[in-house]
Protein backbone atom coordinates (compact mmCIF):
# COMPACT_ATOMS: atom_id res chain seq x y z
CA UNK A 1 0.00 0.00 0.00
CA UNK A 2 3.02 2.46 1.09
CA UNK A 3 4.97 1.59 -2.43
CA UNK A 4 1.64 2.28 -4.51
CA UNK A 5 1.10 5.31 -2.43
CA UNK A 6 4.12 6.49 -3.25
CA UNK A 7 4.31 5.43 -7.03
CA UNK A 8 0.97 7.62 -7.60
CA UNK A 9 2.79 10.05 -6.08
CA UNK A 10 5.57 10.36 -8.33
CA UNK A 11 2.79 9.68 -11.01
CA UNK A 12 1.14 12.84 -9.99
CA UNK A 13 4.08 15.00 -9.45
CA UNK A 14 5.96 14.10 -12.81
CA UNK A 15 2.55 14.80 -15.11
CA UNK A 16 2.23 18.22 -13.11
CA UNK A 17 6.02 18.71 -13.82
CA UNK A 18 6.98 19.40 -10.08
CA UNK A 19 10.73 18.90 -9.82
CA UNK A 20 11.36 16.88 -6.63
CA UNK A 21 15.06 15.66 -7.35
CA UNK A 22 16.57 18.87 -5.22
CA UNK A 23 16.72 18.09 -1.28
CA UNK A 24 16.94 21.32 -0.41
CA UNK A 25 13.53 22.21 -2.07
CA UNK A 26 10.44 21.86 -0.27
CA UNK A 27 8.95 19.04 -2.81
CA UNK A 28 12.72 17.15 -2.61
CA UNK A 29 12.23 16.97 0.98
CA UNK A 30 8.66 15.45 0.75
CA UNK A 31 10.08 12.49 -1.82
CA UNK A 32 12.60 11.89 0.31
CA UNK A 33 10.35 11.37 3.77
CA UNK A 34 7.87 9.65 1.15
CA UNK A 35 10.98 7.18 -0.10
CA UNK A 36 11.92 6.66 3.32
CA UNK A 37 8.56 5.93 4.69
CA UNK A 38 8.46 3.53 2.13
CA UNK A 39 11.91 1.77 3.14
CA UNK A 40 10.60 1.64 6.44
CA UNK A 41 7.20 -0.19 6.11
CA UNK A 42 8.98 -2.81 4.17
CA UNK A 43 11.34 -3.67 7.06
CA UNK A 44 8.39 -3.79 9.34
CA UNK A 45 6.90 -6.17 7.43
CA UNK A 46 10.18 -8.10 7.20
CA UNK A 47 10.72 -8.15 10.51
CA UNK A 48 7.47 -8.95 11.83
CA UNK A 49 7.54 -11.60 9.37
CA UNK A 50 10.59 -13.08 10.44
CA UNK A 51 9.75 -12.48 14.36
CA UNK A 52 6.97 -14.92 13.46
CA UNK A 53 8.32 -17.41 12.08
CA UNK A 54 11.64 -17.86 14.37
CA UNK A 55 8.93 -18.13 17.06
CA UNK A 56 7.52 -21.19 15.52
CA UNK A 57 10.97 -22.59 14.95
CA UNK A 58 11.76 -22.45 18.62
CA UNK A 59 14.53 -19.95 17.61
CA UNK A 60 14.42 -17.40 20.75
CA UNK A 61 17.65 -15.11 19.96
CA UNK A 62 16.66 -14.52 16.48
CA UNK A 63 13.16 -13.45 17.40
CA UNK A 64 14.35 -11.27 19.89
CA UNK A 65 16.76 -10.05 17.54
CA UNK A 66 13.79 -9.26 15.09
CA UNK A 67 11.12 -7.98 17.63
CA UNK A 68 13.58 -5.68 18.50
CA UNK A 69 14.25 -4.34 14.97
CA UNK A 70 10.45 -4.20 14.43
CA UNK A 71 10.23 -1.57 17.74
CA UNK A 72 12.50 0.41 15.84
CA UNK A 73 10.83 -0.08 12.56
CA UNK A 74 7.42 1.19 14.35
CA UNK A 75 9.42 3.85 16.25
CA UNK A 76 10.85 5.15 12.74
CA UNK A 77 7.50 4.64 10.96
CA UNK A 78 5.79 7.23 13.40
CA UNK A 79 8.59 9.75 13.04
CA UNK A 80 8.07 9.59 9.17
CA UNK A 81 4.92 9.99 8.84
CA UNK A 82 5.17 13.14 11.40
CA UNK A 83 7.62 14.44 9.67
CA UNK A 84 5.63 14.47 6.22
CA UNK A 85 2.35 16.05 8.07
CA UNK A 86 4.90 18.47 9.36
CA UNK A 87 6.35 19.46 5.70
CA UNK A 88 3.33 19.02 3.79
CA UNK A 89 2.04 21.69 6.46
CA UNK A 90 5.03 24.09 5.49
CA UNK A 91 4.02 23.58 2.02
CA UNK A 92 0.49 24.51 2.30
CA UNK A 93 1.38 27.45 4.10
CA UNK A 94 4.37 28.76 1.65
CA UNK A 95 1.94 28.51 -1.01
CA UNK A 96 -1.44 30.02 0.57
CA UNK A 97 -3.64 26.98 0.54
CA UNK A 98 -5.65 26.86 3.42
CA UNK A 99 -7.72 23.79 4.42
CA UNK A 100 -11.52 23.02 3.57
CA UNK A 101 -13.01 20.67 5.80
CA UNK A 102 -16.58 21.98 4.68
CA UNK A 103 -16.34 21.35 0.60
CA UNK A 104 -15.99 17.31 -0.31
CA UNK A 105 -12.94 16.30 -1.90
CA UNK A 106 -12.62 15.79 -6.14
CA UNK A 107 -10.07 13.77 -7.81
CA UNK A 108 -8.69 15.99 -10.87
CA UNK A 109 -8.06 14.31 -13.99
CA UNK A 110 -3.92 14.46 -14.44
CA UNK A 111 -4.17 13.55 -18.10
CA UNK A 112 -2.56 10.65 -20.00
CA UNK A 113 -0.65 7.72 -17.70
CA UNK A 114 2.36 6.07 -19.79
CA UNK A 115 1.55 2.81 -17.75
CA UNK A 116 1.17 0.00 -20.34
CA UNK A 117 -1.20 -3.05 -19.28
CA UNK A 118 -1.75 -5.97 -21.19
CA UNK A 119 -5.58 -7.37 -20.01
CA UNK A 120 -4.56 -10.60 -22.26
CA UNK A 121 -1.90 -12.84 -23.50
CA UNK A 122 -2.75 -12.52 -26.87
CA UNK A 123 -2.49 -8.89 -26.83
CA UNK A 124 0.64 -7.36 -27.60
CA UNK A 125 1.12 -3.15 -27.07
CA UNK A 126 4.07 -1.10 -28.10
CA UNK A 127 5.00 1.52 -26.50
CA UNK A 128 4.69 5.25 -27.58
CA UNK A 129 7.78 7.16 -29.05
CA UNK A 130 8.38 8.94 -25.86
CA UNK A 131 8.64 5.60 -23.59
CA UNK A 132 10.54 3.32 -26.02
CA UNK A 133 12.99 0.91 -24.59
CA UNK A 134 15.97 0.98 -25.89
CA UNK A 135 18.46 2.39 -28.54
CA UNK A 136 21.78 1.32 -30.36
CA UNK A 137 24.94 3.22 -30.67
CA UNK A 138 26.94 2.85 -33.00
CA UNK A 139 30.57 2.55 -32.24
CA UNK A 140 33.75 1.67 -33.91
CA UNK A 141 34.62 -0.14 -30.47
CA UNK A 142 31.69 -0.93 -28.57
CA UNK A 143 27.76 -1.25 -29.46
CA UNK A 144 24.69 -1.33 -26.60
CA UNK A 145 21.55 -1.32 -26.28
CA UNK A 146 20.40 1.17 -23.47
CA UNK A 147 17.34 1.02 -21.11
CA UNK A 148 17.66 5.10 -20.70
CA UNK A 149 17.94 5.88 -24.25
CA UNK A 150 15.06 6.23 -25.13
CA UNK A 151 13.07 5.35 -28.58
CA UNK A 152 10.66 3.43 -29.89
CA UNK A 153 11.20 -0.85 -29.39
CA UNK A 154 9.88 -2.31 -26.45
CA UNK A 155 6.87 -4.67 -26.68
CA UNK A 156 4.75 -5.30 -23.56
CA UNK A 157 3.29 -8.81 -23.59
CA UNK A 158 1.78 -9.49 -20.65
CA UNK A 159 1.46 -7.42 -17.04
CA UNK A 160 1.73 -4.28 -16.41
CA UNK A 161 5.09 -1.91 -17.43
CA UNK A 162 6.11 1.81 -17.20
CA UNK A 163 8.89 3.81 -17.98
CA UNK A 164 9.16 6.71 -15.12
CA UNK A 165 12.21 9.28 -15.39
CA UNK A 166 14.41 7.09 -17.05
CA UNK A 167 13.44 4.14 -14.80
CA UNK A 168 11.66 1.07 -15.91
CA UNK A 169 8.95 -0.49 -13.23
CA UNK A 170 7.32 -4.08 -14.13
CA UNK A 171 4.61 -5.62 -12.26
CA UNK A 172 3.07 -9.49 -12.69
CA UNK A 173 0.35 -8.73 -10.60
CA UNK A 174 -1.92 -11.09 -10.89
CA UNK A 175 -0.21 -12.93 -13.57
CA UNK A 176 3.14 -13.44 -14.63
CA UNK A 177 4.85 -10.28 -17.02
CA UNK A 178 6.71 -10.15 -20.24
CA UNK A 179 8.39 -7.81 -22.01
CA UNK A 180 10.22 -8.27 -25.04
CA UNK A 181 13.34 -5.79 -25.32
CA UNK A 182 14.06 -7.00 -29.35
CA UNK A 183 16.63 -9.16 -30.99
CA UNK A 184 20.45 -8.71 -30.42
CA UNK A 185 22.77 -9.80 -33.10
CA UNK A 186 25.64 -10.05 -31.04
CA UNK A 187 27.47 -13.40 -30.86
CA UNK A 188 29.29 -12.50 -27.95
CA UNK A 189 28.02 -9.81 -25.62
CA UNK A 190 27.30 -8.43 -22.26
CA UNK A 191 23.68 -8.13 -20.24
CA UNK A 192 24.13 -5.82 -17.36
CA UNK A 193 21.17 -5.27 -15.54
CA UNK A 194 20.54 -3.01 -12.57
CA UNK A 195 17.16 -3.51 -10.45
CA UNK A 196 15.57 -3.17 -6.91
CA UNK A 197 12.83 -5.92 -5.46
CA UNK A 198 9.99 -4.06 -4.99
CA UNK A 199 7.85 -6.32 -4.34
CA UNK A 200 7.41 -10.55 -3.44
CA UNK A 201 4.60 -12.47 -2.71
CA UNK A 202 2.48 -13.29 0.23
CA UNK A 203 5.21 -16.20 0.75
CA UNK A 204 8.30 -14.43 -0.43
CA UNK A 205 8.25 -15.90 -3.55
CA UNK A 206 9.52 -13.84 -6.73
CA UNK A 207 11.53 -15.24 -9.97
CA UNK A 208 12.99 -12.31 -12.28
CA UNK A 209 14.04 -14.15 -15.53
CA UNK A 210 15.76 -13.14 -18.51
CA UNK A 211 15.24 -15.15 -22.47
CA UNK A 212 18.98 -15.02 -23.39
CA UNK A 213 20.05 -14.35 -27.56
CA UNK A 214 22.45 -16.75 -28.38
CA UNK A 215 22.65 -18.65 -25.71
CA UNK A 216 18.41 -19.37 -26.00
CA UNK A 217 18.37 -20.62 -22.65
CA UNK A 218 16.31 -18.53 -20.00
CA UNK A 219 18.68 -17.35 -17.03
CA UNK A 220 16.63 -17.02 -13.67
CA UNK A 221 17.12 -15.42 -10.38
CA UNK A 222 14.48 -16.67 -8.06
CA UNK A 223 13.44 -15.67 -3.87
CA UNK A 224 12.24 -18.89 -2.63
CA UNK A 225 9.81 -19.75 -0.60
CA UNK A 226 12.70 -20.82 1.95
CA UNK A 227 14.05 -17.38 1.76
CA UNK A 228 16.95 -18.37 -0.21
CA UNK A 229 18.25 -17.10 -3.45
CA UNK A 230 19.01 -19.26 -6.66
CA UNK A 231 20.81 -18.35 -9.73
CA UNK A 232 21.20 -20.18 -12.95
CA UNK A 233 19.68 -21.31 -15.52
CA UNK A 234 17.08 -24.13 -15.67
CA UNK A 235 18.38 -28.22 -15.62
CA UNK A 236 16.55 -31.56 -16.28
CA UNK A 237 15.84 -31.64 -12.58
CA UNK A 238 14.46 -28.01 -12.56
CA UNK A 239 16.14 -24.83 -11.44
CA UNK A 240 18.78 -25.34 -8.59
CA UNK A 241 20.76 -27.82 -10.77
CA UNK A 242 24.46 -27.71 -8.79
CA UNK A 243 25.77 -27.78 -12.42
CA UNK A 244 23.85 -24.69 -14.15
CA UNK A 245 22.89 -23.07 -10.75
CA UNK A 246 24.15 -21.59 -7.51
CA UNK A 247 21.83 -21.71 -4.27
CA UNK A 248 22.73 -18.79 -1.58
CA UNK A 249 21.44 -19.63 1.59
CA UNK A 250 19.50 -15.82 1.88
CA UNK A 251 17.22 -14.12 0.34
CA UNK A 252 17.45 -10.91 -2.21
CA UNK A 253 17.08 -7.50 0.05
CA UNK A 254 14.43 -5.56 -1.57
CA UNK A 255 14.56 -2.26 -1.88
CA UNK A 256 18.57 -2.48 -2.97
CA UNK A 257 20.11 -1.92 -5.50
CA UNK A 258 21.40 -4.94 -7.44
CA UNK A 259 23.53 -5.50 -10.54
CA UNK A 260 23.25 -8.97 -12.40
CA UNK A 261 25.71 -9.56 -14.92
CA UNK A 262 25.58 -12.17 -17.51
CA UNK A 263 29.16 -12.77 -19.91
CA UNK A 264 27.80 -14.48 -23.17
CA UNK A 265 30.57 -15.47 -25.46
CA UNK A 266 28.90 -17.97 -27.66
CA UNK A 267 26.30 -20.54 -27.27
CA UNK A 268 27.41 -22.60 -24.47
CA UNK A 269 29.84 -20.00 -22.37
CA UNK A 270 28.32 -17.90 -19.93
CA UNK A 271 29.47 -16.46 -17.28
CA UNK A 272 26.82 -15.09 -14.70
CA UNK A 273 27.74 -12.67 -12.18
CA UNK A 274 25.59 -11.20 -8.82
CA UNK A 275 26.72 -7.91 -7.42
CA UNK A 276 30.46 -7.66 -8.70
CA UNK A 277 30.71 -11.67 -7.25
CA UNK A 278 31.07 -15.00 -9.53
CA UNK A 279 28.52 -17.05 -9.37
CA UNK A 280 29.05 -19.69 -12.17
CA UNK A 281 31.10 -19.97 -14.85
CA UNK A 282 30.39 -22.83 -18.25
CA UNK A 283 31.94 -23.60 -20.44
CA UNK A 284 29.15 -25.97 -21.46
CA UNK A 285 25.08 -26.12 -20.94
CA UNK A 286 24.53 -29.41 -20.75
CA UNK A 287 21.09 -30.88 -19.67
CA UNK A 288 19.70 -27.29 -20.17
CA UNK A 289 16.52 -26.41 -21.32
CA UNK A 290 16.55 -24.49 -24.58
CA UNK A 291 14.12 -22.06 -25.23
CA UNK A 292 11.25 -23.26 -27.54
CA UNK A 293 10.68 -20.30 -29.93
CA UNK A 294 14.50 -19.99 -30.73
CA UNK A 295 14.81 -16.76 -31.60
CA UNK A 296 17.56 -13.98 -30.26
CA UNK A 297 15.06 -11.95 -28.66
CA UNK A 298 16.17 -10.45 -25.52
CA UNK A 299 13.22 -10.77 -22.68
CA UNK A 300 12.06 -9.81 -19.54
CA UNK A 301 9.65 -12.08 -17.34
CA UNK A 302 8.68 -11.32 -13.86
CA UNK A 303 6.84 -14.05 -11.93
CA UNK A 304 3.33 -13.53 -10.26
CA UNK A 305 2.91 -10.42 -7.66
CA UNK A 306 6.64 -10.10 -8.65
CA UNK A 307 7.38 -5.77 -8.67
CA UNK A 308 11.22 -4.75 -10.29
CA UNK A 309 12.17 -1.41 -10.77
CA UNK A 310 15.18 -1.66 -13.52
CA UNK A 311 17.39 1.37 -13.41
CA UNK A 312 19.68 -0.19 -16.66
CA UNK A 313 19.14 -2.75 -18.74
CA UNK A 314 22.82 -2.48 -21.26
CA UNK A 315 23.09 -5.15 -23.69
CA UNK A 316 26.95 -4.65 -24.73
CA UNK A 317 28.26 -6.19 -27.77
CA UNK A 318 31.79 -7.78 -27.50
CA UNK A 319 32.30 -9.48 -30.36
CA UNK A 320 34.77 -6.91 -31.99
Amino acid sequence: MISKARYELDNKWLQLQVQDRDKSTDEGKFAALAHRLEDVSANLGDSYTVSVERERAGDSDRRDLYRGLLQQALLQYAETVLALDEMASVMARVRGFEPDFDSPMARPELGISHTVKTPDANRVTTFGADVSMLKQKNDSTNQSLSLLNLELSGKAEKGHWQIKRGRLIGSGAPHEAVLSLGNVAFEKYDLVVDFVLLQRDSQRFADLIFSLPVVQRPVCLRNTKKNETIIGFWGNTGLGDPTTSRTFSTSVPMQVTHRLVIRVRGESNVELMFNDKLVKSLTALPNVKKSQDGSNELKVILSPAAKVIFDKIDVVNQSQ
